[in-house]
């Protein structure tokens, strides 16, 4: 396994902004092979869920298999061997490996997205995006810009509130708040539940924060300009802007059968059947891949076990067969995302035309499963072997 990152948690390792928490109940958030029963919040705070998983690769064995600083550069399916070329880059230099299976779990929300904003980087103070903390840089008694009023925001916005002079908060969308009055409470005697207790409100009413709608016409080495001219110098801009979550599998070039480029193929429209297998890369598997997200009605890690289900049904057909790789039927593929498609088009995030990240640069949403759960897991159970080629 080669890791990117100098540690396990993904998201959660580079995600630790103030406030920052899971927005899932802690319970649904854990391996169903390794359960935490104890948790000790509703929706537990990042520590604690990075902590879960850092705990699990060490109690599984699975942390000494990792090399970590490794960042796969590009990876290429011979067809003439029916196998994976894998090109390694880390500080020692670049590798090739080679493997029988390629997996990708590079996840959804872990590229930082910067707002395309002219001026941005001529700003002379500290700025930094949400992802990338700059813990060395001190926000009390500063003037702070926030740029995005997304998840990220909404979480560490109360906690900066109370530590600068001066908050502007930059909104060019307002959310949607679910009242959840428990959301940092503790669990009672060990009982935690974007939703909001009321404190994300309540920072927009201090004295000291602003909420600004109007639209951003550059920036410059002292602070913002506004659309109207009005321009709010500051000592410290935090990107909220979210993330590049559309861009799968970014910035690795992976070449399939004919010589095929993955994002060629897709060109910035990422699909995938049951977002795990696509056609033309023969013994790739997905996961947290495209139109696998979940919005509020499920857990990531449950969905990422139905996709390795999945993923070793395929294997099992494949080692049955005595072949030595299987591809994705484009025909299964095109009917299966057409599928998703319709569902999609009926969710708010489809039909709405406001900017969000649920959707990619062509408007269609890449990101996210518009059907239950119960769908997800009944399609990844048991494999239909018409879906695949075997080679």
């Amino acid at each position: 396994m080669f890791e990117r990152n100098a540690d396990v948690g993904g998201t959660w390792l580079l995600n630790d902004h103030p406030g920052c928490r899971v927005d899932v109940a802690s319970h649904n958030y854990t391996y169903s092979f390794a359960p935490r029963l104890d948790w000790p919040e509703h929706f537990s705070r990042r520590d604690l869920i990075f902590d879960y998983f850092r705990d699990f690769a060490e109690s599984s064995g699975v942390r000494t298999a990792i090399t970590f600083g490794a960042e796969v550069v590009r990876a290429t399916f011979r067809e003439d061997l029916g196998r994976w070329e894998i090109l390694v880059r880390t500080t020692d230099g670049e590798r090739t490996a080679t493997a029988d299976i390629f997996v990708c779990a590079t996840g959804q929300l872990n590229q930082p997205n910067l707002p395309d904003v002219p001026g941005r980087d001529s700003f002379a103070r500290p700025s930094f995006h949400s992802a990338r903390w700059n813990h060395d840089v001190e926000l009390t008694g500063r003037r702070v810009a926030v740029i995005g009023t997304g998840a990220s925001a909404f979480q560490f916005i109360p906690v900066v509130a109370g530590q600068a002079e001066r908050l502007l908060v930059l909104q060019r969308n307002p959310g949607w708040l679910i009242p959840t009055p428990n959301v940092h409470d503790s669990i009672p005697g060990s009982l935690r539940w974007l939703r909001d207790n009321g404190v994300y409100a309540a920072a927009l009413q201090r004295d000291n924060v602003e909420l600004v709608t109007e639209r951003i016409a550059r920036i410059t080495p002292r602070g913002i300009v506004m659309a109207d001219g009005t321009e709010h110098e500051v000592d410290v801009i935090i990107y909220g802007t979210g993330f590049r979550a559309s861009e799968f599998l970014t910035p690795m070039q992976v070449v399939g059968r004919g010589g095929i480029d993955l994002h060629t193929r897709w060109k910035g429209d990422s699909r995938a059947y049951l977002g795990v297998t696509v056609p033309d890369f023969p013994n790739m598997f997905l996961l947290y891949g495209p139109n696998t997200n979940l919005v509020i009605h499920g857990s990531i890690v449950m969905f990422t076990e139905c996709e390795v289900v999945h993923m070793m049904e395929c294997l099992r057909h494949l080692l049955t067969s005595g072949r030595r790789a299987m591809d994705c039927r484009p025909e299964a593929h095109d009917r299966y995302n057409a599928w998703i498609d319709e569902g999609n088009a009926l969710r708010a995030w489809g039909y709405s035309t406001v900017s969000i990240w649920y959707k990619n640069a062509t408007g269609r949403s890449s990101q996210n499963w518009p059907y239950s759960i119960l769908d997800f897991w009944e399609r990844t159970r048991r494999l239909d072997p018409a879906d695949y080629e075997l080679l």
